[in-house]
């Protein structure tokens, strides 16, 4: 069981003020952009869990072609992901600004396009 997050990343209650779930692709969806949300060392119950933002992507010596292959490693580990359809990274040095849209393929068909700016 998969708890439903809304657009703000929050938890959605359901309308008879229980929690929401969801499953299939939108519960790959999620599962995804909280995976590429979270910063590694965020999670005090596991501090190895999640995105290494400020260990490896946005270093000072990060170099565009190693912070894609951290990125489509970290999506390609995400369970329910089958592959990779579509990805583009913008990432922008001076402001070490990023965003990333890509669009995976699930066992329940493509996850249309998500997006993640940092």
């Amino acid at each position: 069981m998969t708890l439903a997050l809304d657009a703000n990343h929050d938890l959605f209650l359901g309308s008879r003020a229980g929690v929401a779930t969801v499953s299939g692709g939108p519960a790959v969806a999620q599962r995804l952009l909280t995976r590429l949300k979270l910063f590694r060392g965020e999670w005090f119950l596991d501090v190895n869990a999640g995105t290494p933002w400020f260990q490896k992507i946005l270093s000072d010596t990060a170099d565009i072609r190693d912070i894609e292959i951290e990125l489509k490693r970290q999506i390609l580990d995400t369970p329910g992901v089958v592959s990779i359809l579509s990805f583009f990274v913008d990432f922008n040095r001076s402001t070490r600004s990023l965003a990333i849209s890509f669009e995976v393929d699930t066992p329940f068909g493509p996850s249309g396009v998500l997006e993640v700016s940092l």
